[in-house]
């Protein structure tokens, strides 16, 4: 039962020195994942007191819960600051000068179609639509 206890006391502190999603998901594992001291707990619980085991397990979920409660906490926090951290970054600064649309010109087409209609026109026909 103290090695709850302490898991739970230091839980906090560790859990505050996290930087990144990555360590988060790290320390996660190492706290409740499989291979955990609430985990090797909890299968051990087969060789308790029959009279001491409902106690144990249930100190057991209470402190799965806890920490589970801590770590989304912290989780929220940091995906918060990344996404804060992201939308600084790609902030648009509205003093620079727009962009500059260019003009288009005719297409090819077009121009050698009013080329041939000039031809024509100077020899001496009329352009009919």
């Amino acid at each position: 039962m103290s090695s709850i206890d302490q898991v739970l006391a230091e839980a906090p502190a560790r859990l505050a020195a996290v930087t990144s999603t990555d360590q988060l998901n790290e320390l996660e594992a190492e706290l409740i994942g499989r291979r955990s001291l609430l985990a090797d707990t909890r299968r051990r619980l087969s060789e308790l007191d029959p009279a001491e085991r409902p106690r144990v397990g249930a100190r057991l979920n209470q402190a799965s819960e806890q920490l589970r409660v801590q770590i989304d906490q912290r989780r929220r926090e940091l995906e918060l600051a990344a996404e804060s951290a992201l939308l600084a970054e790609d902030r648009v600064d509205v003093t620079l000068p727009a962009v500059e649309i260019r003009q288009g010109r005719q297409h090819l087409l077009t121009s050698i179609m009013d080329e041939v209609c000039d031809i024509f026109a100077s020899l001496g026909y009329r352009v009919a639509t």
